[in-house]
């Protein structure tokens, strides 16, 4: 029965016949994936080679509804099969218990059952196989294993509540965590050398919040257990962690996770009472709900129940004993309990888990994504008697955060069930659907938002919510409450984080019909124009541009606010109306540079270039055209890489198809002008030694800079577009890019904001600044690609050396079947498995070539990549500690006003003060350093350091290089780099 599954399906409110979703004029109403069932959703293909038996058996334990009836049936079957199937169920069990988080508790009543019917051989093995694994994930720096190590600690803390394990070996197993992080914490103290000092903390972070995160699983078994010096045990976890917690450096560890900067609970319209509002550093929230819950179960056991959890002594027979030495049977009879003792888990310490720096400490184990904006009384009550506790919002947390970890394509390819279906169906408490679908919404978009990257791709976000709006008819009213609340607090939040939730507005109303309650922002026309909540929805108009025909958009606003929010393209043309949606002030530059006289005639280069592009002339040809008309050796190359870069994107303007085509065409005219071969982005052929790679360095930059300065102000994301495909085509590469962001984007010609101000057309400037979205996302593309291409080349490699591990442990398994056989006699099956074992070892050898083969690109793949993390991040700080006059002082004041305390109630909305674009310009700075700390690693604090000593005048940047050094290094700032010694060197 539905009610007796430890797995029901608990929709978020109403039943699940939602509105259609439109996504390009399409019905949309189909879902993706199969149907919805009590434990369904992990599908994982069949293993080649596998017979119907193992495949029966894999899908009976991945469907396990957790109903007593199903789980005793499947326990007897597995009992009967255990002996020849050992090694294969404890890796099905083990693979269930790893990416089906929802159903830990039906895993553990299944080896629970097992304990007590006959075979407690197998759940010995079992759990000792439970502790090698977990061991191997908690040696690993993967996000992948580091969820796997919390789960399994999850499922390990659980098996006291079925007597497969003593509370005394749960204690000691969180035990060993907590002692890891507090050692790594007092040698790191001792030491005080270099980043040493902070770098263990991010990992020391993660083990307390595997131990922490596990209690709500195991407080209840663990309170009641009669083993002598269990409630001591328990307590002095307690104290343990407050002891951490006391060394640690508050605040994440990192001030640049936080999406909303830190505000009191009358900041964000909190009521009376409020609880977790209150803690800033979410290590510190979870330790609070854990503390309080065991405070309050000394007077009341139930206090550690939540809907999540279910209590699985009431539920199977076998368990329903008190405490004790013996265990019911099935046939109502006595028997021992069979506990297990595993050996001791070893924690890796913290160098084990390859952190070289502060930057990669923080980047390998994020803080967890954590978003407190609407009132807690809305979410999870107030901890009243009778109502929520401290624990139902965070296991509801851990919930929604695993299952999307769980379904999220791409990180486990077989699932087929859609994220959503299966937050749909989470065990949360039914008595509240509305404080559930709250919950969900601040969750998802806490995810989104979190920095400085998301769990996921923040795409996959958008698609999750789509659909949850689709099949809950209430869930859009919660979770554009939760978008309102933002709205309301704007100035709090952080830019990046503004812009991704740009993003994600624009993609969610192209997909419902361009509606929004538009009319409840009408208040941002009486605005300036560099007040936050007015460029926000400019900036959402503007992404929407990108998907939606202008006049649809036009007509989807109110009529007060059409004018105010879309952009007029067509006033920043040139003055002639010759190239419409260009940028008539660049045209107008690059016309007057590359004029020119030959034998008392004026050569307009451009527009000759321009003629030879309608006659589609080769780029052999044009190369000749420029030496032999002098147009080279009078105006140099930079120039005319500069011309014929806008000549190229002017006569493909019509649309992103010619855009290509004809980029593609003259990329070796292009070439040929930077004096390089071409490449793939980060190809080390595609440099140039000596002088010729200053050359190369500075025309490479200007055909940036001319990619981008047609589009400024104009279409949107067209100059991302354009310096995408010249990177992808090889044409230039980050360092060029980081040059033109050095040497253009803090011009005083550059316009820092699109579409700010609305009369764009009486001071249209050259080019974009620093500060301004597309600048931003082009920086981000010159380091993604290099990365994405490095990621790339590592799977290869991690796929080359998997094999071969697969390799080595089938030969010596072949080879003790062979020794088996010969001490047998059995010479027949001594000589199939010797013969076996040699064939796999000629395969093994070439598999080992292919590993060396695979090494070397990898290895230069991930050097390319830091490298342009460095030099991009080296150029922004350059170019932002030069900033003189009026731009200085207000960058000192920008900086002055990102570290102090965050302005409060209608401060941070309607009333909220202007933001200048050196703020903008700051903002996106930090949000870049963060971004790629994991890519540049030591490389971009070294870069950072040499940046800060590079600049010759710095007084009165302090502010300034704290924040910078704080969004690459953590709460150190600069001192904390590892690489301050050998720089100083």
């Amino acid at each position: 029965p539905a009610d007796a599954c430890l797995y029901s399906p608990l929709a978020m409110g109403g039943d699940h016949r939602g509105g259609k979703r439109h996504r390009h004029g399409g019905d949309g109403s189909q879902h993706r994936g199969g149907g919805r069932g009590n434990g369904g959703g992990f599908r994982p293909p069949p293993v080649p080679g596998m017979d119907r038996e193992l495949r029966e058996m894999r899908n009976a334990i991945v469907h396990l509804d957790g109903s007593p009836e199903m789980t005793g049936n499947l326990a007897g079957l597995l009992a009967a099969d255990l002996p020849n199937l050992t090694q294969q169920a404890t890796e099905f069990i083990l693979e269930c218990v790893e990416e089906l988080p929802v159903k830990t508790p039906v895993y553990v009543a299944l080896v629970g059952l097992l304990n007590t019917r006959g075979s407690q051989k197998f759940v010995g093995d079992f759990v000792d196989s439970l502790f090698e694994r977990l061991e191997l994930r908690l040696a690993s720096s993967t996000t992948d294993d580091q969820l796997r190590a919390k789960l399994l600690v999850r499922y390990i803390t659980m098996l006291p509540s079925v007597f497969v394990l003593k509370a005394s070996v749960v204690i000691d197993t969180l035990d060993s965590l907590l002692c890891c992080a507090s050692d790594a914490a007092d040698v790191a103290k001792s030491a005080q050398k270099g980043g040493s000092a902070f770098a263990w903390q991010p990992r020391g972070d993660f083990l307390v919040k595997c131990a922490l995160a596990a209690t709500p699983w195991c407080g209840a078994s663990l309170v009641s257990s009669t083993e002598p010096g269990t409630s001591d045990g328990f307590d002095n976890l307690f104290v343990s962690t407050q002891e951490y917690l006391g060394k640690r450096a508050k605040n994440g560890p990192d001030p640049a996770s936080g999406t909303f900067k830190s505000a009191t609970s009358a900041s964000v319209g909190a009521g009376a009472g409020d609880v977790s509002l209150l803690a800033d550093d979410w290590l510190e929230e979870i330790f609070g709900r854990v503390n309080e819950t065991r405070r309050a179960g000394r007077e009341n056991p139930n206090a550690w129940q939540t809907a999540g959890v279910p209590a699985l002594i009431g539920l199977f027979d076998e368990f329903s004993m008190a405490n004790g030495d013996e265990a019911m049977t099935t046939n109502g009879e006595s028997r021992a309990r069979n506990y297990h003792t595993p050996p001791p888990v070893k924690v890796p310490d913290v160098e084990a888990a390859s952190i070289e720096c502060a930057a990669s400490a923080m980047a390998t184990f994020p803080a967890r994504p954590r978003l407190r904006i609407l009132s807690q009384k809305m979410t999870e009550g107030l901890w009243e008697a009778g109502d929520w506790g401290p624990l139902e919002r965070f296991v509801a947390e851990e919930y929604i955060a695993d299952t999307l970890a769980a379904f999220e394509p791409g990180f486990r390819r077989g699932a087929v069930i859609p994220a959503a279906e299966q937050l749909g169906t989470l065990p949360l408490p039914g008595d509240h659907p509305e404080r559930c679908q709250f919950l969900v919404a601040e969750t998802l978009f806490g995810e989104m938002l979190s920095l400085p990257r998301s769990p996921h791709e923040p795409v996959f976000y958008h698609v999750v919510v789509q659909d949850l709006c689709s099949q809950i008819p209430t869930f859009p009213k919660m979770m554009a409450k939760v978008v309102g609340q933002m709205f309301t607090q704007i100035a709090r939040m952080d830019y990046e984080a503004r812009d991704r939730l740009a993003n994600w507005m624009a993609h969610h109303l192209s997909c419902f019909d361009l509606a929004w309650p538009w009319r409840s922002w009408e208040h941002v026309k009486d605005q300036e124009s560099d007040h936050p909540q007015l460029v926000f929805c400019k900036s959402v108009v503007a992404k929407l541009l990108r998907s939606c025909f202008q006049k649809r958009v036009f007509d989807s606003l109110p009529e007060n606010l059409q004018k105010v929010l879309m952009p007029d393209y067509a006033a920043l043309s040139s003055t002639n109306g010759e190239s419409p949606g260009l940028n008539g002030a660049w045209l107008e530059k690059v016309t007057k540079n590359g004029t020119f006289e030959k034998d008392g005639e004026p050569i307009d280069t451009l527009r000759k270039l321009g003629e030879l592009l309608k006659l589609k002339t080769p780029a052999g040809d044009v190369s000749k055209w420029f030496a032999e008309t002098g147009a080279l050796a009078e105006l140099g190359p930079e120039t005319c890489a500069s011309l014929l870069t806008t000549a190229v994107l002017r006569h493909g303007q019509k649309c992103i198809t010619h855009h290509d085509v004809l980029l593609t065409r003259y990329k070796a005219a292009l070439l040929g002008l930077i004096g390089t071969d071409g490449g793939a982005v980060g190809d080390v052929t595609h440099e140039t030694p000596g002088s010729e790679r200053e050359r190369s360095q500075s025309v490479g930059s200007e055909i940036v800079g001319a990619a981008v300065s047609i589009w400024a102000n104009t279409h949107p994301r067209m100059a991302v577009a354009a310096v995408s495909r010249l990177l992808n085509l090889g044409v230039v590469l980050p360092k060029h890019v980081a040059k033109w962001i050095e040497t253009s984007c803090f011009d005083d010609t550059a316009s820092a904001i699109h579409g700010a101000d609305t009369n764009t057309s009486a001071n249209a400037r050259v080019s974009l600044a620093w500060g301004s979205p597309d600048a931003f996302e082009i920086a981000t593309l010159a380091v993604e690609t290099c990365a994405a291409r490095a990621k790339r080349f590592v799977g290869v490699l991690d796929d080359a050396v998997s094999g071969l591990r697969k390799m080595e442990k089938e030969i010596a398994r072949l080879e003790g079947c062979a020794e088996d056989a010969n001490q047998r006699d059995l010479l027949s099956q001594r000589d199939a498995f010797a013969d076996q074992a040699r064939e796999l070892g000629g395969k093994c050898v070439e598999q080992k070539e292919r590993v060396a083969r695979e090494s070397g690109p990898a290895a230069e793949s991930k050097k390319v990549a830091r490298t342009a993390a460095a030099a991009i991040g080296k150029a922004l700080c350059v170019g932002i500690l030069t900033l003189k006059g009026r731009q200085g002082e207000l960058l000192k004041e920008a900086a002055v006003k990102l570290k102090s305390v965050a302005a409060s109630g209608k401060e941070a909305g309607k009333d909220a003060a202007g933001e200048t674009d050196a703020f903008r310009g700051l903002s996106f700075a930090l949000a870049f350093l963060r971004k790629f700390r994991r890519v540049g690693g030591k490389a971009l604090e070294a870069a950072l350091v040499d940046a800060v000593r590079s600049s010759s005048d710095t007084d009165g940047f302090g502010d300034v290089t704290h924040l910078l050094g704080e969004a690459v290094c953590g709460p150190g700032g600069l001192e904390a780099a590892s690489a301050a010694e050998a720089m100083m060197e």
